[in-house]
């Protein structure tokens, strides 16, 4: 009598070798979406700490700023800066109050420069103020002086724009420097102007 035939299932022992394969294929690749998922939402969570960080310090400048231009409008028009004491002093406080909770903001690490230069730019403004509400008081306004410390705020106003643009190169920020001079930024699927 002859041998049995012995069955080979060559499907059975392919698809156990290929199964194996599948299985680590799907694995890895299981793997680098979870790994991808999470670098991704920890650079969502990064972009919004940015966005509300730099939204917040925006309506601090934008208003002390626009406080400022006003009363500087106010004492070029002038011939008596002693009628001005009581705005001197109105702007001088909103500003105080608009630097205190500026300084109170927990800023990004990338953009530790930019917040720097925005204390820098409140204290110099601060600095105008103090000499505005003593010369009111005395009316002893001198054209120079004022203009050196107006000089002094410019500066520091010139180094603004660098410093976020920094903050946002160093974040992986995606940004545009528009022809009138607006930056306009991307975080993740968002769009914002400044």
């Amino acid at each position: 009598m002859a041998a049995p035939l012995r069955k080979v299932d060559e499907y059975s022992t392919n698809y156990s070798t290929n199964n194996r394969k599948g299985k680590f294929i799907f694995i890895i690749i299981l793997v680098l979406l979870i790994g991808y998922s999470l670098i991704n939402g920890l650079e969502i969570n990064q972009h919004k700490k940015v966005r509300e960080y730099l939204e917040t310090r925006q309506q601090y400048f934008s208003a002390s700023d626009s406080d400022f231009k006003e009363l500087l409008s106010k004492v070029h028009q002038s011939k008596d800066i002693s009628s001005l004491n009581s705005d001197i002093i109105q702007v001088k406080a909103s500003l105080e109050n608009h630097f205190q909770a500026f300084n109170d903001l927990k800023y990004p690490k990338n953009f530790e420069q930019l917040h720097k230069d925005t204390g820098e730019w409140f204290i110099k403004i601060v600095v105008v103020l103090d000499y505005l509400e003593i010369v009111s008081l005395k009316n002893s306004f001198q054209a120079e002086v004022f203009n050196q410390y107006i000089a002094d705020v410019n500066n520091v106003l010139s180094k603004l724009k660098p410093s976020f643009v920094q903050g946002l190169q160093k974040s992986n920020i995606r940004y545009i420097v528009e022809p009138e001079g607006h930056i306009t930024y991307w975080i993740k699927e968002d769009q914002y102007r400044q």
